[in-house]
């Protein structure tokens, strides 16, 4: 389907340098060097082979791409959901240092929007004026792949995001989206992605994010969030919560606040779609509820934590359990991890009331051992996933302790002692390993 746009886009090409499609609206000049594109004229330029093209706007310069690229902004661009951009060709935004401000008002657009194609905004700074609408970008897989990367140089300001709406919006996903997220972002007032639409999304996340409410509300059976990494904070609502799809957590920090730091929820009409896998080294802590909670009808979902630190509030065991049948459908779905104050409260079935201790060995399958308080399950994991050394956000890179010594260096000491007794005038013999 991309061979078959970039083909189109050269039969559109007439009198132009390669790969910029002819545009008698926009204000566009060729020169030879990016320093030439003023910034008190242009938005924005593109490199090509033969020089640069200034354009006098963010839109001109998408509009005018034919077959995708960079696009470098030279000023500070303020984008209008009346003035829509939508990308439809694989291209690279380099902020280049400077502020993108993407602007709402009450109608259905949002300023920025990718079409079956992709996206990667990197270096610099965003912020938002969401008005009454709330999203500002929307993703669309109609007849192929649709893609979006924030790169970890972005600095989010969500400060006037409007609370009902998220940041990224799947219209539809008839093909898949893919949204990978690194980064810091702050002050986010609403959900960072919306993923109660369409499906056939997965989300990467390797960022540190900081929110008013809940981050992420998975409501899509086919929708797949990745947490590698990263700091995740909610200061009210649940960080994570889980009604209808797939969370799968192998590293980083996620904290709530004023609520349960994941919450899942099997009453919704796909709550069998539930899947949660924990594992490696997370830390998920609440600070006035429970790191893991589980909500009425959860027993038709699929459950497995082999890793993980979890602390509730207060004095409560680290996980919470609401539902009557799920120690009946479910044991040996906890194989690791370190639990503050104890695996799991005390649990009601049905009119049956299970100890921790009883909800602890139904659930739990392996040793556990008890110091200070905390309960660990299996043995310790020494991986780590460190979210700061990536370019691809949701891929961290794993480090482990292991023993620093090496083949090198025990062979650099064989050959010396070789060397000494051949000085010497004994026979040396060849040393096999």
């Amino acid at each position: 389907m991309k061979n078959l746009k970039k083909l189109l886009g050269l039969m559109a090409i007439s009198g132009i340098a390669f790969g910029f499609a002819s545009n008698v609206n926009a204000q566009v000049t060729t020169v030879a060097s990016a320093s030439a594109c003023s910034s008190s004229t242009y938005e924005a330029y593109v490199k090509f082979d033969q020089g640069y093209k200034c354009y006098s706007t963010l839109k001109d310069a998408v509009d005018g791409m034919d077959e995708g690229g960079t696009i470098t902004l030279v000023k500070d661009v303020t984008v209008q959901a009346n003035g829509q951009i939508t990308f439809s060709n694989d291209i690279v935004l380099n902020l280049n240092g400077k502020t993108l401000t993407l602007k709402n008002g009450s109608g259905s657009a949002t300023p920025l929007k990718v079409t079956d194609s992709e996206l990667t905004i990197k270096n610099g700074k965003i912020t938002v004026d969401s008005g009454t609408h709330g999203s500002l970008l929307e993703v669309a897989a109609t007849s192929d792949d649709a893609t979006i990367t924030i790169a970890k140089d972005i600095k989010f300001d969500g400060a006037n995001q409007d609370a009902s709406h998220a940041i990224f919006t799947v219209s539809s996903a008839t093909e898949n989206v893919e949204i990978n997220v690194a980064g810091k972002w702050s002050n986010l007032q609403g959900e960072l992605v919306d993923c109660s639409t369409a499906g056939n999304e997965t989300i990467n996340l390797n960022a540190e994010i900081e929110g008013a409410i809940g981050l992420i509300g998975i409501d899509a059976g086919d929708s797949v969030v990745n947490v590698t990494g990263g700091s995740y904070t909610s200061d009210t609502g649940n960080t994570f919560k889980l009604q209808s799809g797939t969370l799968n957590i192998t590293g980083g920090t996620i904290l709530a606040k004023a609520d349960d730091a994941i919450y899942v929820d099997g009453t919704t009409s796909n709550g069998a779609n539930n899947v949660l896998k924990i594992s490696g080294n997370p830390t998920i802590t609440s600070k006035s509820g429970y790191s893991v909670y589980f909500k009425n009808d959860v027993h038709d979902g699929s459950y497995d934590i082999s890793g993980g630190t979890f602390t509730s509030s207060g004095k409560k065991a680290a996980l919470s359990i609401n539902d009557p049948e799920f120690l009946e459908e479910f044991s040996n779905i906890i194989t690791g991890g370190k639990f503050t104050n104890g695996v799991v409260e005390d649990t009601e079935v049905g009119d049956v009331t299970y100890t921790a201790a009883e909800a602890t060995k139904a659930l739990v399958k392996g040793e556990t051992t008890e110091k200070d308080g905390v309960v660990t399950v299996g043995k310790t994991d020494t991986t780590t996933t460190d979210p700061g050394t990536t370019d691809e956000p949701g891929k961290g890179d794993e480090t482990t302790d292991k023993n620093p010594q090496t083949y090198d260096g025990i062979m650099s000491y064989v050959t010396l002692a070789i060397s000494s007794l051949g000085a010497l005038g004994f026979a040396t013999k060849k040393v096999l390993f």
